[in-house]
């Protein structure tokens, strides 16, 4: 899909670290940026999983965020998989309490919520305490973006990239220091 090819070809010309594998590639990124390239690209034919409880699609966030820190941290395939059921279970339970007002009222749950689940699974994986996860969750709170107006444009599926994004940088920055609001 284009939208595939243009967020992927913009960070392997951004380069950086070589820390995660670009899905579909030999490359290997940052953690953010493969993130953000595999989850636009796990959202771009939109043929991925709904939860209907909350309207979105769960795991094109978590999952590209999980595999991500998994690789940079070199983690068993276990804690992957356990620490990316957190953050799904994270994505579903924010989800179900909003409700589907949140979604009618113009939100991409995907990408609003879909950020929370992937600051979960990173902070999981990078062993955060409780204190830096309730930042790194913070954090989040204040990167979570999308509007439903997107869908129908390449924004809709880079709705996916970004929460998955924002989700290992906030975890990543909460471990390095960075604070937020605890509330």
């Amino acid at each position: 899909e284009s939208v595939s090819k243009i967020v992927r070809n913009h960070l392997i010309n951004v380069g950086g670290v070589e820390e995660a594998v670009v899905i579909g590639t030999q490359n290997k990124l940052p953690a953010r940026s493969a993130a953000m390239t595999n989850g636009t690209t796990s959202h771009s034919l939109d043929y991925d999983d709904t939860h209907f409880a909350y309207l979105g699609h769960p795991s094109v966030a978590v999952f590209p965020a999980a595999l991500a820190i998994s690789q940079k941290v070199n983690s068993s395939g276990s804690n992957f998989l356990y620490s990316a059921l957190i953050g799904m279970e994270t994505v579903i339970r924010i989800g179900s309490w909003l409700g589907h007002q949140h979604h009618s009222t113009g939100f991409h749950s995907t990408a609003t919520l879909g950020c929370f689940g992937s600051a979960m699974a990173s902070a999981r994986l990078l062993h955060l305490s409780k204190l830096q996860t309730s930042y790194a969750l913070g954090l989040a709170a204040s990167c979570a973006s999308g509007l439903r107006v997107q869908f129908g444009t390449m924004a809709k599926p880079f709705h996916a990239g970004m929460a998955a994004a924002s989700g290992v940088e906030s975890a990543l920055l909460a471990q390095a220091g960075l604070v937020s609001s605890l509330n």
